[in-house]
């Protein structure tokens, strides 16, 4: 599903709560009829998936071949030290720029992208902030957690600390770049059909159609 505030959803109202933007994403699974599949989060896309398989595995639905969280430190129950979500408009550009490299030149340059970039991304940021985890059972799922070399943002032994989350299978990869090294490389430099190694790690993952 789209998030909203994003593509053709970008006049839906975005989330602030995490929790809310879970619960609303396992309405829709347990809507689909089952068939093999993974879950991969990127960044708060990783605490997203980690909370709705979660909710899966309440719900005794069927579960992800495997859960992949990507550029995403194991969740903790301290909040942020230096939290941004609520900062000016300005200032919080420039964090997200410093922290992240998450903003392209060409849009932090034009007030109207902007316009448009700034509310989802405010509130991608919040839901990181705010997000209030409880521990639990460790998930019955194997799971994957890949990180950038180059990423300021997630320390490895917040990656490593994903090993305590499951109850089946870790396994832990670094990859070449920043906090956005699974992003497919831009398209002024994509003229090689050759697949990113995050990505094709990803895909390496993916259950067999026959798998249960």
């Amino acid at each position: 599903m789209r998030m909203p505030g994003r593509e053709d959803r970008l006049a839906a109202p975005v989330y602030d709560e995490l929790s809310h933007l879970a619960d609303e994403i396992t309405e829709a699974i347990s809507a689909l009829p089952p068939a093999p599949h993974l879950f991969v989060g990127h960044s708060l896309g990783g605490y997203v998936a980690f909370e709705v398989t979660r909710r899966l595995v309440d719900r005794q639905l069927p579960l992800p071949h495997k859960l992949i969280v990507a550029a995403c430190g194991a969740p903790r129950g301290t909040k942020p030290k230096s939290p941004i979500g609520q900062l000016p408009d300005q200032d919080f550009i420039d964090e997200v720029s410093n922290r992240y490299d998450g903003i392209p030149a060409a849009v932090r340059e034009s007030p109207e992208l902007m316009a448009m970039v700034l509310p989802p991304l405010r509130a991608d940021i919040q839901m990181i902030e705010t997000y209030e985890y409880i521990a639990g059972e460790p998930l019955p799922v194997d799971i994957l957690a890949l990180g950038g070399t180059n990423d300021p943002g997630v320390a490895v032994h917040r990656l490593n600390a994903w090993r305590e989350l499951t109850s089946r299978h870790f396994a832990m990869r670094l990859m070449p770049g920043g906090h956005f090294f699974l992003h497919p490389a831009p398209r002024r430099e994509a003229t090689s059909k050759a697949v990113p190694p995050a990505i094709a790690m990803v895909l390496a993952a993916l259950p067999e159609l026959g798998d249960q």
